[in-house]
């Protein structure tokens, strides 16, 4: 039992002062690496205090949108976040997203046949749509989050309230957040 313990030790050493191979491609790179906070702190900063509000930045599916629109979507959005598609206005139900880049090329196909108006239900849109985007809770930890962005390699994030989409995290967020409060990492 005592080699077994040393072993787990040792393992465990090992694993906290080694990177990956992911991490050791973002060094080289000169890429921020996200890190995991181990403070305590950080377990009282939550999802609603890194998110970007969603506002008026979305599609929803459940009624024929005007390419127009979808073009002033598109510009609206500064980063290259995917766009939620909500099922109502009145109770934004988060039901899954369009990447920034597939809604550019919507838009474009739009134009060449001379669409004026589109829905996110058209068959040949439904595919375009992440139906399963990664989701946070509000009230999800600063911890939670960065080890899911971490573990997953993911990029964003949706935050939730209920169901209801309310805003979205990015790395680029979590990586601000980490550069501006580096005493919590």
């Amino acid at each position: 039992s005592l080699v077994l313990l040393v072993t787990l030790i040792s393992c465990g050493i090992a694993m906290q002062l080694s990177h990956n191979i992911y991490d050791n491609s973002c060094l080289l790179k000169h890429i921020p690496l996200l890190l995991v906070p181990s403070s305590h702190q950080s377990l009282r900063i939550y999802a609603k205090d890194l998110m970007e509000d969603i506002c008026d930045n979305y599609v929803v599916d459940s009624e024929p949108i005007k390419v127009s629109e979808l073009t002033a979507l598109l510009h609206a959005v500064k980063s290259q976040s995917p766009i939620p598609v909500i099922h109502s206005e009145g109770h934004p139900l988060l039901v899954g997203s369009i990447p920034h880049q597939m809604l550019a090329v919507l838009i474009e196909a739009c134009k060449v046949a001379g669409r004026q108006e589109v829905s996110m239900r058209d068959k040949d849109v439904v595919p375009l749509i992440d139906q399963c985007p990664l989701v946070l809770n509000k009230d999800a930890n600063l911890q939670k989050i960065a080890f899911l962005f971490h573990t997953l390699r993911a990029e964003y994030a949706f935050v939730v309230d209920m169901g209801q989409a309310v805003g979205i995290v990015t790395r680029r967020h979590l990586i601000e957040f980490q550069e501006d409060h580096s005493h919590l990492y």
